[in-house]
């Protein structure tokens, strides 16, 4: 009995070790030196499953980590429903943002920092017209060959065509000015867009791109496991 149960708890910190690397490796991928600090910052919010104790992280607090993994560091926006956590978590996360008075401005000034320091920009805007407003500055990245990330909050996936606050085809769109958008479903699948988005952005003749972030998505939470 005594060795059954000293096998069950070597084979529950395999488990619950691997699980975590999978998690660093494979959802943020984020640098080494960054993931402990990080990791603090996320999220303090745990439940109970399975006789286990589950780390949750929230829509927001991944776009975070995914920006930081990409070496984003400094984002311009204009904030409201339904993107203000993730202005927060890329601030708990270390992220500069910079708040502008519209969504042009915000775009426009992501577009300058882009051109200055050689690296992609990113903007932060509201659902509807708030990605209205941005997309001339996606005309203008698009003319002049700038990368650029635009990340746009949109109405919740379960209320779409059913008059949800400013409920917006943003995708549709953007799509004129961008090399590539897209819109995550889950909350696990948002380090994925927004890794694709910045590659897009900086491969072949670089420009912008959008990626659609559904309020529900934002607040929705996932297992860090």
């Amino acid at each position: 009995m005594e060795h059954g149960a000293a096998d069950d708890r070597r084979t529950q910190i395999h488990t619950d070790s691997t699980r975590a690397h999978v998690f660093q490796e494979t959802l943020v991928r984020q640098p080494s030196h960054l993931l402990s600090e990080s990791a603090i910052l996320a999220s303090d919010s745990k439940r109970e499953r399975r006789g286990k104790n589950v780390t949750e992280l929230s829509g927001a607090q991944v776009v975070a980590r995914a920006l930081q993994d990409q070496g984003i560091n400094e984002l311009f926006g204009l904030m409201g429903i339904p993107v203000v956590p993730v202005a927060q978590e890329a601030q708990r996360a270390g992220i500069r943002y910079i708040g502008t008075r519209h969504e042009a401005a915000a775009g426009y000034a992501a577009q300058a920092a882009s051109y200055m320091s050689g690296h992609i920009g990113t903007a932060l805007v509201v659902s509807g017209p708030g990605v209205t407003n941005a997309i001339t500055t996606l005309g203008n990245a698009q003319e002049n060959a700038w990368p650029m990330l635009l990340l746009g909050g949109s109405s919740a996936l379960d209320l779409t065509t059913r008059g949800d606050f400013q409920e917006s085809p943003s995708l549709e769109h953007v799509q004129p000015f961008v090399k590539w958008s897209g819109r995550p479903t889950n909350v696990r699948l948002i380090p994925r867009f927004i890794a694709t988005a910045v590659r897009e952005a900086l491969g072949g003749r670089p420009g912008p791109v959008y990626v659609d972030l559904p309020g529900d998505i934002v607040y929705d939470k996932a297992d860090e496991s």
